[in-house]
């Protein structure tokens, strides 16, 4: 079984750093050149396996070692192969695989290591991890020790154990370090100790778990909320993420008045460059502790399988630069349904993805489509019910795929609708009778469960005017349930 370690490592001498940045621009040309041939040789001759390059071994070993060379090409082939596979389908028009950037306006600086060919050292004081360079390098640079080995500090969780594997090394300009993705072969048996280890739970819970049957649950998936959860015992969980977008978008406000600034022909630079990492860097913080959260919850309540909401074929149909926005670049969809897919797994959770069609235009009680969604409003015109409209995709998702019945949970003779159902016991949010919409909002370091005043104070059936104020406060903790 496959995971990986990211990690970032760091230079203790100006000249380690200075070394390695030759190293990786070596490789990269090295790269670029070989990639070079085979798309000369596919552009002539149809298959790019054609080429031949084994002379410019001899022009780049010297700095880069022919175990780097070997890696490049191989990493290169596997590039290739995937063209090939998108290729051979007629609703895909790929493009041959590209370069890792030029010699005039400079390379990316990153490189491949052979598993066997690179030593890491685990301390809690001080871990290392030596790379291997060519003879040229080693010469200039009068490296000590035997092998070639340049050092350098390794800092972060080493969170896998196991055989490791092809190492990916890249220079971070913007933070002047090394990032490093290790792979590693895990056993299943350690996998079981991730999981007891991040997801297991407390004695009470284990107790209320083992007294009950398994229970299955639906994730209703979205921009404006990540995740809305609903557990088949009728249990929900909603993580707010409208202030989270809106510090987005100020971001981007941000970066493109400094676009703007930029001379003519200039598009980008290092304080903008770090603008990007600083604002992608929150949006998948706040999303993966997202899931974790939901992962801890979901086992806590004794859950084992879960259903996730397929959107996949609706992305398309956004128009506005606003949703545009919202959908691909806050929400990413696809890397949201991949971390669900890693955590559950080792979360010992079962996910299955499945269709959304009809989820967000039928009522969960009468089945009729006269309903109205606007935002997070839903209304049937026919049965009078009001809820939450991912509360309703989540229930309808869950209704679709298990043997129960969501009708009872939006009983139009009860005020208080499926928005004053349960969010999280752990949240201190009671489970039943009461008036509050609860919420897990993000507060940069955890979620937490907020009520606004709104909410407190109107009633669950106003949720919308609480949603404007909880989207339109400085995105912070107003008020929490009691």
């Amino acid at each position: 079984m496959r995971r990986a370690n990211s990690l970032t490592a760091h230079a203790t001498e100006s000249w380690q750093k200075v070394c390695l940045c030759e190293w990786l621009a070596a490789c990269c040309a090295f790269y670029n050149q070989v990639n070079y041939r085979r798309r000369q040789a596919y552009f002539e001759t149809g298959n790019w396996k054609t080429a031949t390059y084994s002379d410019l071994y001899d022009d780049y070993a010297a700095v880069t070692s022919k175990a780097a060379c070997q890696q490049l090409v191989r990493k290169n082939a596997e590039t290739w192969r995937g063209f090939d596979e998108l290729d051979n389908n007629p609703a895909e028009n790929p493009s041959p695989p590209g370069y890792w950037g030029n010699r005039r306006e400079g390379y990316e600086l990153k490189s491949v290591v052979r598993g066997d060919l690179y030593d890491v050292e685990w301390s809690a004081d001080r871990s290392t991890i030596r790379i291997p360079v060519g003879k040229a390098l080693n010469d200039k640079y009068d490296i000590p020790g035997r092998g070639y080995l340049v050092e350098l500090e390794l800092r972060g969780n080493p969170r896998w154990k196991g055989k490791q594997g092809r190492l990916d090394i890249a220079f971070d300009e913007e933070s002047q370090c090394f990032r490093v993705n290790q792979p590693v072969t895990v056993q299943p048996d350690y996998i079981d100790v991730v999981r007891q280890a991040e997801f297991a739970t407390t004695t009470l819970q284990q107790e209320n778990t083992e007294s009950t049957d398994s229970l299955s649950a639906a994730i209703d998936v979205g921009a404006n909320n990540t995740l809305t959860i609903v557990t088949s015992d009728g249990d929900s969980l909603v993580f707010h993420a409208r202030p989270e977008f809106h510090e987005f978008q100020h971001g981007y406000d941000e970066i493109s008045e400094l676009q703007s600034q930029l001379a003519e022909h200039v598009y980008s630079s290092e304080r903008i460059r770090r603008r990007f990492d600083s604002l992608y860097g929150r949006r998948d913080h706040h999303r993966d502790t997202a899931v974790k959260h939901a992962a801890r919850w979901l086992v806590s309540q004794g859950v084992e399988t879960v259903y996730v909401g397929d959107v996949s074929d609706v992305l398309d149909t956004h128009w506005s630069a606003e949703v545009n926005q919202k959908t691909h670049n806050f929400w990413s969809h696809g890397q949201l349904t991949a971390r669900l897919e890693e955590t559950f797994e080792v979360a010992g959770l079962g996910l299955v993805e499945v269709g959304e069609y009809g989820t967000s235009s039928t009522c969960p009680y009468c089945s009729s489509s006269e309903v109205s969604r606007d935002g997070d409003e839903f209304s049937c015109s026919k049965c009078g019910v009001e809820a939450h409209s991912d509360i309703v995709g989540a229930s309808l998702i869950l209704a679709g795929n298990e043997d129960v019945d969501v009708a009872e949970w939006f009983e139009p003779s009860d005020e208080r609708g499926s928005m004053a159902r349960p969010v999280s016991r752990e949240a201190g949010s009671p489970r039943d009778g009461d008036y509050e919409v609860t919420y897990l909002q993000w507060d940069d370091h955890e979620w937490t469960a907020v009520v606004t005043e709104a909410m407190r104070t109107l009633g669950s059936l106003d949720y919308q005017r609480g949603l404007d104020e909880l989207s339109s406060s400085s995105g912070r903790r107003l008020a929490v349930s009691p």
